[in-house]
């Protein structure tokens, strides 16, 4: 049963990443905040798939000492869900990432959009 709710949650995300990424695709004619708003609305839906689909509850600890400017955060990036999850609790990110992904259709027109940083 694990294997089949894992799969399903493949399923959701990868569909809702194209149905996100292609259907909504004019905010990257729009400003800066729409095309956020892709992203973290893309974001929330993926928790919620999680949730509902493999039943997997991720909790955000120490929001409460988060800094109110800017600020470094660090994740250890042990899985995708340390890119995905961020944008769902923190308000501006500003994410650093590959060069190469950077010509990737949507997905790199949206990070270059968001001015993610590119090395």
């Amino acid at each position: 049963m694990v294997t089949v709710r894992s799969l399903l949650f493949v399923a959701w995300l990868y569909l809702s990443m194209a149905l996100f990424a292609v259907g909504l695709s004019p905010a990257l004619l729009m400003p800066y905040r729409q095309s956020m708003w892709v992203i973290r609305s893309w974001s929330k839906f993926c928790l919620f798939g999680l949730r509902w689909i493999a039943g997997v509850k991720v909790e955000f600890r120490g929001l409460e000492h988060r800094p109110t400017g800017a600020a470094l955060i660090a994740g250890k990036h042990q899985s995708m869900l340390d890119v995905i999850a961020p944008f769902a609790v923190l308000p501006d990110n500003c994410f650093i990432m590959k060069q190469e992904l950077t010509p990737l259709p949507f997905f790199g027109w949206f990070a270059t959009k968001t001015k993610m940083i590119a090395v």
